[in-house]
């Protein structure tokens, strides 16, 4: 049977960062969030800052119990850091497409302008119904502290672009998400990424330069969307306690390519169905065992 409907989550589990050893808390944590939310029938699960070794378990477990899900592993080492992403996938309904290197994804190593930089990963996938390639591009920039960050992220985020602009001349049905460290209003990602809060920017592209959709803009709003009504506040996807002036920031976000957005067949983004998924009180010491909340979209089968 057809999927009308996809279900796609996009987390910084601060399981393992590219620099550190797992952290065990929050690892035994993660695991029983993953399993709960597989039974929900999430088709895509992209997770930011995990290791080799907790991706080859969880795709062990799912081939020893027949669970419907396979990981694409895309943590590779790079001198003194990594590439630190995977994707949990619904294998029933999409099949990898590895690099003619056989890995799962394409990383950004051929540079922009010489430097090298941990930009993003594209995962490809066929929908085995529909016979549609989708593309997922998943970040993780550089960290707020890091010395120089305005230069560094520029230079990631021009890194970044330099791909897309080849990436989507093959397949238009590309869509980047992750932590980028920064908000969705920050010049890197509007002047040097090109992606805009208007659903009709995609429509305003020219001579081939594809301009990008970012509905993350609407987690600036007093309450963001959010997926579960709480008690508590929730302000962001990242909360940040050392700050003296301002504690919530939006560094988890997703934008889509023209083809997502526009056109009557294929799959679409779902307008407002971006929300924030407060699962946990990510200001309560105890109860938080990451600094990010998920956050999650749909995209809908037009034919």
């Amino acid at each position: 049977m057809p999927t009308t409907d996809l279900n796609i989550i996009i987390w910084n589990a601060k399981i393992s960062s590219s620099r550190s050893a797992v952290d065990q808390r929050s690892w035994r944590i993660s695991k029983r969030f993953i399993a709960r939310l597989l039974t929900q029938n999430i088709d895509f699960i992209g997770l930011i800052e995990i290791d080799d070794t907790s991706v080859n378990y969880l795709n062990s477990i799912f081939e020893r119990f027949k669970i419907p899900y396979r990981v694409a592993n895309g943590t590779q080492q790079r001198g003194n850091t990594r590439f630190d992403t995977c994707i949990i996938y619904r294998s029933d309904k999409f099949l990898l497409i590895q690099t003619e290197k056989h890995h799962d994804c394409e990383n950004t190593d051929s540079s922009y302008k010489g430097e090298f930089s941990k930009s993003g990963q594209k995962y490809d996938f066929i929908d085995v119904y529909n016979q549609e390639l989708l593309s997922f591009v998943l970040v993780h920039w550089p960290s707020i502290l890091t010395p120089e960050i305005q230069k560094v992220r520029e230079k990631v985020a021009q890194n970044l672009r330099f791909h897309l602009n080849n990436w989507l001349v093959v397949n238009n049905n590309i869509i980047i998400a992750g932590d980028f460290n920064t908000e969705p209003y920050c010049t890197s990602l509007t002047e040097d990424l090109c992606s805009f809060r208007e659903p009709k920017s995609p429509s305003r592209s020219k001579n081939g330069f594809e301009l990008l959709y970012n509905p993350s803009w609407n987690f600036l709003n007093v309450p963001p969307p959010l997926s579960h009504s709480v008690p508590y506040l929730t302000l962001g996807t990242y909360f940040y306690k050392q700050k003296n002036y301002q504690h919530w920031f939006n560094f988890d976000q997703v934008m889509f390519a023209k083809n997502l957005i526009e056109g009557d067949s294929g799959w679409k983004y779902s307008e407002n169905s971006l929300k924030i998924l407060n699962i946990f009180d990510i200001t309560n010491k105890t109860e938080r065992w990451s600094d990010h909340l998920p956050i999650q979209f749909n995209l809908t089968w037009r034919s």
